[in-house]
This record gives structure tokens, sequence and C-alpha cells, in this order.
């Protein structure tokens, strides 16, 4: 564990996204109570064309992911966390106007512990990714049908967070 993952504090909340109380590290947010979760954003990013950009963290080596995933801290909303994450995995500096809030996620009874809040931000042509080699392990894009079809083919190739993002990012577009 890093130090500056000590340093870091997270709500913890209740089934109707009340904070209970707060916890430092990631650690120790996969190891709740039962009827305890904790809150994360997801940004799908979207190009021209229908492309969309996928990719496999550090920690999580062998899944797909959205984009940008991060767990909110102590003090931010779920886009102020976006809004952060996005900047430090990505280098992007949007605005909170660019960065559309699609639905929210609640946990359920298969034992996902978290509230996911999924965004959606078109790139333009001329923004260009700076990736943090130290969050990021690979950066792809790909064709949303492409995802589609892999989703269905290759489940196990994704996160669970992704699966239950992807499925309601879907079902708006």
């Amino acid at each position: 564990m890093l130090n500056s993952d000590i340093m870091k504090q997270y709500p913890v909340v209740n089934i109707g996204d009340g904070i209970l109380h707060y916890v430092y590290g990631d650690h120790a947010l996969h190891n709740l109570a039962p009827h305890q979760f904790y809150r994360t954003s997801h940004v799908f990013i979207e190009l021209p064309k229908r492309y969309f950009v996928l990719k496999r963290s550090c920690i999580t080596p062998n899944k797909w992911e959205a984009a940008v995933s991060c767990n909110v801290l102590v003090g931010e909303g779920y886009k102020d966390a976006a809004l952060r994450a996005v900047k430090n995995s990505l280098g992007l500096n949007i605005i909170q106007e660019d960065l559309w809030e699609i639905d929210k996620i609640c946990p359920d009874k298969t034992g996902r512990k978290a509230f996911i809040t999924l965004f959606a931000y078109l790139l333009s042509d001329n923004e260009e990714f700076k990736i943090d080699n130290k969050s990021v392990k690979e950066l792809v894009i790909r064709k949303l049908s492409d995802i589609t079809n892999d989703v269905q083919n290759n489940p196990d190739n994704y996160s669970e967070e992704f699966m239950a993002s992807f499925a309601l990012f879907k079902s708006f577009y």
C-alpha cells in the first residue's frame, strides 16, 4: 500500500447514499460491513464515429474498464471525483459543463458494494491524453460495436463495475 493511499479518506454510505462514517485507504473500502457501501465515478470517453476509450488499470491489469474510474473522496461530489480522475489519469482538463451525467447505479443483491455514477465525455479532435503510467496500464480506442460484441462473447475480460456501467450506458445510447 502506498503512503498516498493511506492518506485518502472516503465516505462510507448507507443504501440511501447517506454518509455513515469515513475510512482511510482504498483497502478499507473492500472490507466494509454488510449494508455499508462506497461511492465511485466512471467516465466513458467517446470519440467521433462511435469510438470509445477503454483502459486496463495497474490495479486490475487483466480487466478492461471505463476510460476513467475512481473512488469519491471525502468532500467531493461524484462529478468532482470524475473531473479529478480524468485530469490525474489521462491529463485532460475538462470543465463540468462538458461532463454529462448519465445515471447512478445503486448497490444490488449480487454483493456489489459501490454506488456508481456514470458520466460521458466527448473528446474533441485537438485534445491529447497525457497518461499517468502509475495508474493506467493500457489504453485503447475501440468501436462501440466491437466492444458490445466482445462484452457478449468474453465477459470475463471486463470488470464487474464496467459490465454494470456499460449495460446502463447502452440503455441510454
